[in-house]
């Protein structure tokens, strides 16, 4: 069983200190204090003394609920990695060959719209055998017919590539 992943935050007597700066549950500077005097001060309140930032010269802590502290940390975390998220494109690639029915074809161009509506990049490959290899020409008009197809809601930064057996594009979000 894993464990849940709890961030290391220093509480209480696990402080390493001598004098630790001190805010208060209401986001009052206190000021330096001794570590014992601390927490004493934070237990008197009813909660814990947790380290909140440290560097070599000075340890800072809060006067707080320590389980709390620690949701409320794991919640911007979790807000921050779906903000991250957001923000962030991902490669599709959709792989046809020459020789593909006309309903196939259009189910992978649905596929497309979907994921280029989602500001997402797709990789659009066609798979070339041996008799197509030997006549790229066919090949190439075979590619630019399947683009015109998706040339009302994509468009391509770079001119389709041959690479090994596939030619290749990316494609992006038409600019209106």
């Amino acid at each position: 069983m894993q464990k849940k992943n709890i961030p290391v935050v220093r509480k209480n007597e696990q402080i390493y200190a001598n004098e630790v700066i001190v805010i208060d549950e209401n986001n009052s500077n206190l000021g330096k204090m001794f570590l014992k005097n601390a927490i004493n001060l934070a237990r008197s309140k009813g909660y814990d003394l947790v380290e909140v930032s440290s560097n070599q010269n000075n340890i800072i802590t809060k006067i707080c609920d320590y389980n709390k502290f620690i949701y409320e940390k794991n919640k911007k975390k979790k807000e921050q990695l779906r903000q991250q998220k957001e923000n962030t494109q991902e490669l599709h690639i959709i792989q046809v060959s020459c020789n593909i029915e006309e309903n196939d074809l259009n189910h992978k161009i649905k596929k497309i719209q979907e994921f280029i509506d989602n500001n997402d990049l797709v990789k659009f490959v066609l798979k070339l055998q041996k008799i197509e290899l030997r006549n790229k020409a066919f090949a190439f008009d075979k590619f630019y017919e399947y683009l015109n197809k998706v040339s009302s809601f994509a468009s391509y930064q770079n001119k389709p590539k041959l690479n090994g057996k596939t030619i290749e594009v990316i494609l992006i979000k038409k600019k209106d």
